[in-house]
Protein backbone atom coordinates (compact mmCIF):
# COMPACT_ATOMS: atom_id res chain seq x y z
CA UNK A 1 0.00 0.00 0.00
CA UNK A 2 2.86 2.11 0.96
CA UNK A 3 3.76 2.06 -2.71
CA UNK A 4 0.42 2.49 -4.03
CA UNK A 5 0.35 5.73 -2.12
CA UNK A 6 3.66 6.60 -2.53
CA UNK A 7 3.12 6.77 -6.33
CA UNK A 8 -0.32 8.27 -6.70
CA UNK A 9 0.93 11.23 -4.43
CA UNK A 10 3.71 11.63 -7.28
CA UNK A 11 1.46 12.11 -9.67
CA UNK A 12 -1.44 14.65 -7.88
CA UNK A 13 -0.47 17.72 -9.10
CA UNK A 14 -0.09 16.97 -12.54
CA UNK A 15 -3.31 17.77 -15.13
CA UNK A 16 -6.23 14.77 -14.49
CA UNK A 17 -5.95 13.52 -17.94
CA UNK A 18 -1.97 12.94 -17.65
CA UNK A 19 -2.59 11.89 -14.21
CA UNK A 20 -4.98 9.36 -15.42
CA UNK A 21 -2.02 8.63 -18.23
CA UNK A 22 0.79 8.14 -15.68
CA UNK A 23 -1.61 6.00 -13.37
CA UNK A 24 -2.14 3.40 -16.32
CA UNK A 25 1.79 3.16 -16.84
CA UNK A 26 2.82 3.19 -12.69
CA UNK A 27 -0.01 0.67 -12.50
CA UNK A 28 1.02 -1.57 -15.49
CA UNK A 29 5.05 -1.47 -13.45
CA UNK A 30 4.18 -2.56 -10.37
CA UNK A 31 3.83 -6.04 -8.85
CA UNK A 32 0.89 -7.87 -8.66
CA UNK A 33 -0.14 -6.64 -5.10
CA UNK A 34 1.13 -2.92 -5.27
CA UNK A 35 -0.88 -2.72 -8.46
CA UNK A 36 -3.87 -4.05 -6.75
CA UNK A 37 -3.16 -1.39 -3.30
CA UNK A 38 -2.46 1.16 -6.22
CA UNK A 39 -5.90 0.42 -8.62
CA UNK A 40 -7.75 0.60 -5.57
CA UNK A 41 -6.56 3.80 -4.29
CA UNK A 42 -6.96 5.53 -7.75
CA UNK A 43 -10.17 3.59 -8.93
CA UNK A 44 -12.54 6.05 -7.92
CA UNK A 45 -10.80 9.00 -9.38
CA UNK A 46 -10.12 6.83 -12.48
CA UNK A 47 -13.94 6.30 -12.86
CA UNK A 48 -15.03 9.78 -12.12
CA UNK A 49 -12.35 10.79 -15.11
CA UNK A 50 -14.21 8.27 -17.49
CA UNK A 51 -17.49 9.68 -16.63
CA UNK A 52 -16.26 12.96 -17.42
CA UNK A 53 -14.74 12.30 -20.67
CA UNK A 54 -17.54 10.01 -21.56
CA UNK A 55 -20.47 13.19 -20.87
CA UNK A 56 -18.09 15.67 -22.64
CA UNK A 57 -17.63 13.73 -25.72
CA UNK A 58 -21.28 12.02 -25.99
CA UNK A 59 -22.73 16.35 -25.97
CA UNK A 60 -20.28 16.85 -28.25
CA UNK A 61 -21.33 14.08 -30.34
CA UNK A 62 -25.00 15.41 -29.69
CA UNK A 63 -24.15 19.00 -31.22
CA UNK A 64 -21.85 17.70 -34.05
CA UNK A 65 -25.60 15.56 -34.98
CA UNK A 66 -27.53 18.46 -34.64
CA UNK A 67 -25.50 21.00 -36.83
CA UNK A 68 -24.64 18.02 -39.47
CA UNK A 69 -28.93 17.60 -39.95
CA UNK A 70 -29.06 21.52 -39.77
CA UNK A 71 -26.35 21.83 -42.73
CA UNK A 72 -28.23 19.00 -44.67
CA UNK A 73 -31.69 20.68 -44.81
CA UNK A 74 -29.67 24.13 -45.15
CA UNK A 75 -27.92 22.38 -48.11
CA UNK A 76 -31.88 20.78 -49.50
CA UNK A 77 -33.47 24.67 -48.89
CA UNK A 78 -30.17 26.09 -51.19
CA UNK A 79 -30.87 23.39 -54.23
CA UNK A 80 -34.77 23.48 -54.15
CA UNK A 81 -34.11 27.58 -54.55
CA UNK A 82 -31.67 26.90 -56.97
CA UNK A 83 -29.27 28.76 -55.17
CA UNK A 84 -25.85 27.26 -57.09
CA UNK A 85 -22.94 27.38 -54.30
CA UNK A 86 -19.46 27.65 -55.39
CA UNK A 87 -16.51 25.32 -53.27
CA UNK A 88 -15.74 28.28 -50.83
CA UNK A 89 -19.30 28.69 -49.94
CA UNK A 90 -20.11 24.89 -49.87
CA UNK A 91 -17.09 24.12 -47.72
CA UNK A 92 -17.47 27.49 -45.13
CA UNK A 93 -21.16 25.97 -44.76
CA UNK A 94 -20.28 21.91 -44.31
CA UNK A 95 -17.27 22.92 -42.12
CA UNK A 96 -19.83 25.55 -39.57
CA UNK A 97 -19.99 23.91 -35.88
CA UNK A 98 -21.67 26.84 -34.86
CA UNK A 99 -25.42 26.11 -34.23
CA UNK A 100 -26.17 29.82 -33.75
CA UNK A 101 -24.58 30.46 -37.36
CA UNK A 102 -26.53 27.29 -38.89
CA UNK A 103 -30.01 28.60 -37.60
CA UNK A 104 -29.18 32.22 -38.73
CA UNK A 105 -28.77 30.83 -41.64
CA UNK A 106 -31.72 28.26 -41.66
CA UNK A 107 -34.15 31.04 -40.68
CA UNK A 108 -32.61 33.35 -43.97
CA UNK A 109 -32.35 30.86 -46.63
CA UNK A 110 -35.46 31.40 -47.94
CA UNK A 111 -35.63 35.24 -48.09
CA UNK A 112 -31.88 35.69 -49.85
CA UNK A 113 -31.35 36.49 -52.93
CA UNK A 114 -28.10 34.60 -52.97
CA UNK A 115 -25.46 31.87 -51.40
CA UNK A 116 -23.32 35.16 -50.62
CA UNK A 117 -26.28 37.26 -49.42
CA UNK A 118 -26.99 34.39 -46.91
CA UNK A 119 -23.65 33.73 -45.63
CA UNK A 120 -22.64 37.41 -45.56
CA UNK A 121 -19.11 38.85 -44.92
CA UNK A 122 -16.37 36.16 -42.91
Amino acid sequence: MAIAQAADAAIASFPEEQQMLYSALIESALSAAARKAFAMLVGEKRKNFLERQYDRHYERGIAEGKAGGKIEALLQLLASRELTLNDDQRQRIMSCTQLETIDRWLASVLSVASVDELLGPR
